[in-house]
């Protein structure tokens, strides 16, 4: 079976073929989710996920069941990393999430990109 040829003298199809690269190059980034680490135990995955900010403000005892960083490959918004982080949380059990630090740092290209770390906490 012989393929034919691209034919780039057809207006409407290179016109076509250009939009449909572009909606699916503008798709594929809206679906992409920032990569996240997880060093720590997994229990049975929770519903919810208590969120805090300061250690204080954590009412009951616990105990920290792992730390969560994020991916500094690709440059995301803080709070879309924060939801990952959460369902992430979610998926591997834990009861709350200690957000302990957000920063920018600098790649060798020198572009900034957001750095968030949290513990996850099982409550006892």
């Amino acid at each position: 079976m012989k393929m034919k040829r691209f034919d780039s003298s057809n207006p409407f199809l290179l016109t076509s073929v250009v939009a449909l690269l572009l909606a699916t190059l503008l798709t594929s980034c809206t679906l992409i989710k920032p990569g996240i680490h997880y060093l720590g135990d997994t229990f049975v995955p929770t519903d919810t996920v208590q969120v805090y900010y300061n250690e204080k403000d954590i009412r009951q005892p616990y105990r920290i069941m792992g730390k969560m960083t994020n991916d500094l490959l690709a440059d995301f918004k803080v709070e879309k990393v924060k939801s990952t982080m959460i369902e992430k949380a979610k998926q591997v059990g834990a009861d709350g999430i200690l957000f302990s630090d957000v920063g920018v740092e600098r790649d060798i290209k020198n572009a900034a990109r957001v750095a968030v770390k949290a513990e996850l906490i099982k409550f006892q």
